[in-house]
């Protein structure tokens, strides 16, 4: 890597947890090879009643100062805030701060003395700071995984390995999987989650689902996951784990909807085990196969003829669905879904008590 590029790292994006947690991550690494607590200064720029100018200006005259006793320094305009602010008739003050800083660094590209590091979120590209560490430095962006978009579940799983990569682990598909069920794309719940299984995991290379449930906060979406997994798998304990957690954990108001909203997670999981029971009819699979074989077929399969279901979501995730489907027949997913009908109907009228409804449906499907 380019020398001067090493040199001058912003770190900006929507994803404001991750991006802080990264430079707090490459900052405490410069500061460990300077090896002089002197030569690394921070410049805040989140200060509770600072305004934007102050920290603008802060960073320019530590910029300009020459160091100190130290033949290198590193500068750290830390938690920028106000990006957004950049744009716009209205800041021509800050923008001709942004131009006086860009000079400073200018003048300081090629002396081999400064590291800069800064980050903060939004900052547009068009914006002449961002040009400036486009062309002369690194620029590390971190985006949040949009829910609305079909690639957000590969675009989460790619976060999830590549944090866990940092420290050496690898993870199951399946703990993966109930990660992102039960996290979601809130990037301060998924490290924190994430760090709590580093930290549980120990010397242990190979995170399992086990290892997750075990650490994981028990909240409502790891509940409704876990129901939802243990009816289509026809797994009574986890079925009543779940209903355990729900129990433990929710003592509010809003109790009665949230038996509602695991008994649609469920109806979603076999209205999928429907549909790949299907779609494995069409594309000629039939009983129990391997994974590779399964993968093959779909691979293989004529794209133009094969069920869209198959190409929706992970291979991995398709064949786990197919291997629960081999646990219903027709008849009897029919059954379940006049169940399910019901249980709603129950849960709605009120007529009964909400966790006997949810018992009695358990009973019947597992």
């Amino acid at each position: 890597m380019n020398k001067i590029i090493e040199d001058f790292l912003l770190f900006t994006g929507d994803d404001e947890v991750a991006l802080r947690r990264e430079a707090l991550e490459i900052a405490a690494s410069i500061k460990t090879s300077l090896g002089d607590d002197t030569a690394f200064e921070i410049v805040n720029a989140d200060k509770d009643g600072q305004k934007p100018i102050q920290s603008l200006e802060n960073f320019l005259n530590a910029l300009d100062t020459p160091p100190f006793l130290c033949e290198k320094r590193a500068i750290w305009l830390k938690n920028i805030i106000f990006f957004d602010q950049l744009d716009g008739k209205k800041n021509s003050e800050l923008k001709e701060m942004i131009q006086n800083i860009i000079s400073s660094l200018e003048a300081e590209l090629h002396t081999g003395r400064t590291k800069i590091l800064i980050n903060g979120p939004d900052l547009a590209k068009k914006n002449p700071l961002y040009k400036f560490f486009e062309k002369n430095g690194k620029i590390i962006e971190f985006n949040k995984v949009k829910a609305d978009k079909k690639t957000s579940q590969n675009e989460l799983f790619s976060k999830i390995k590549e944090y866990l990569g940092k420290y050496g682990k690898s993870i199951s598909f399946d703990a993966m999987e109930y990660i992102a069920a039960t996290v979601g794309y809130d990037s301060g719940r998924l490290y924190n989650e994430l760090d709590k299984i580093i930290a549980y995991t120990g010397n242990s290379n190979a995170i399992k689902m086990e290892d997750c449930k075990t650490i994981c906060s028990k909240t409502f979406d790891m509940a409704s996951w876990i129901f939802a997994e243990a009816i289509s798998s026809r797994n009574k304990k986890e079925a009543f784990l779940s209903l355990n957690i729900l129990l433990d954990k929710v003592n509010d108001d809003s109790r009665n909807s949230r038996e509602l909203s695991m008994l649609y997670t469920a109806a979603r999981k076999i209205k999928e085990i429907l549909k790949i029971k299907s779609a494995a009819g069409i594309a000629g699979i039939n009983g129990t196969v391997s994974y590779q074989k399964f993968q093959n077929i779909i691979e293989n399969g004529d794209k133009n003829t094969l069920p869209e279901i198959f190409t929706s979501i992970h291979p991995y995730r398709a064949y786990k669905l197919y291997e629960q489907s081999l646990k219903f027949n027709e008849e009897f997913l029919s059954d379940i879904f006049t169940q399910l009908l019901n249980a709603n109907i129950d849960l709605v009228s009120g007529a009964l008590n909400q966790r006997l409804v949810m018992e009695n449906l358990i009973v019947r499907i597992c």
